[in-house]
């Protein structure tokens, strides 16, 4: 159960695998496929849920549970934030890197767009901060340890208002370098729903 392994995971567990060394490259679009049906299933009937890849084929360094788990946290939250329906979209695209560190490479971008309530500014500025919540009887470390989580990979997570009412959350990854080369992926890959 995709709820249960959002909720159940620990601190303890991320803070085992920041440890490991980068494991192999993982292709973004299998990803995606891999796990598309599992982050489906928990999204209500009154949700219209699609997905739509860009063109390029890329690689992350990044635990293929902990990229699950992200999303799932994400796509759990966006959820959460329209209890009356709404429309939830996923994006998957590349970005040139934000990092000056890694000037001329590219990141991969995965945006969920959700129609839900959204969020104040004030409340946006603290989203991420360990403990704060403004959901009743919770923790408030979700959205911290996600951040975490992306972190240890290289990447980061950013939330920001829609214009049109709620939440576009925006995860980058570095894009894995080296021993593999993007390629196109065919038009049945571009778009779900």
């Amino acid at each position: 159960d995709l709820r249960l392994a959002v909720t159940s995971r620990s601190m303890g567990e991320a803070s085992i695998r920041r440890g490991l060394p980068a494991g192999l490259p993982e292709r973004v679009d299998k990803l995606i496929e891999r796990y598309w049906g599992v982050w489906k299933s928990v999204v209500p009937g009154n949700i219209a849920f699609t997905g739509t890849l860009g063109n390029e084929v890329s690689y992350i360094r990044m635990a293929s549970d902990d990229f699950r788990w992200c999303v799932a946290s994400l796509i759990s939250n966006a959820v959460e934030a329209m209890p009356k329906g709404g429309e939830l979209e996923l994006r998957y695209y590349l970005s040139p890197s934000e990092n000056p560190q890694r000037k001329g490479a590219n990141d991969i971008v995965i945006d969920l767009k959700d129609s839900g309530v959204g969020m104040e500014p004030s409340i946006l500025a603290k989203a991420m901060q360990p403990f704060f919540s403004t959901k009743p009887g919770h923790a408030g470390l979700g959205l911290s340890q996600l951040q975490w989580t992306l972190e240890s990979a290289g990447g980061s997570v950013r939330l920001r208002g829609n214009p049109e009412g709620g939440v576009t959350a925006s995860i980058r990854l570095p894009a894995a370098e080296g021993d593999r080369k993007s390629t196109r992926l065919n038009s049945s890959h571009v778009k779900r729903s």
